[in-house]
């Protein structure tokens, strides 16, 4: 394995959301594995009500005492712009 790619919010075909607790794990098994993550999130903006959660960026920054030491990859649409009909 060498990178993780998700949809963190309002993956499809579900639309779920991970919980904090969910997107800490993952950052948890990226570092036990020593793997990039790349975090899409095309449908972020999409959250009408409930709090919006902390991008995996964020988190990662924060656990890691700042940006250039993070192993996320933060992509606003990179599916959509990418190839929109692309299933992984």
């Amino acid at each position: 394995v060498k990178f993780a790619y998700l949809s963190a919010d309002f993956a499809n075909p579900t639309g779920e959301c991970l919980t904090p607790m969910e997107r800490e794990k993952l950052l948890d098994i990226a570092d036990a594995l020593d793997i990039a993550v790349i975090e899409d999130a095309a449908y972020r903006a999409l959250r009408y009500d409930g709090e919006r959660q902390q991008t995996l960026l964020a988190m990662d920054c924060a656990r890691s005492g700042g940006i250039e030491n993070t192993r996320t990859l933060y992509c606003g649409s990179f599916s959509k712009t990418l190839s929109p009909g692309l299933r992984v």
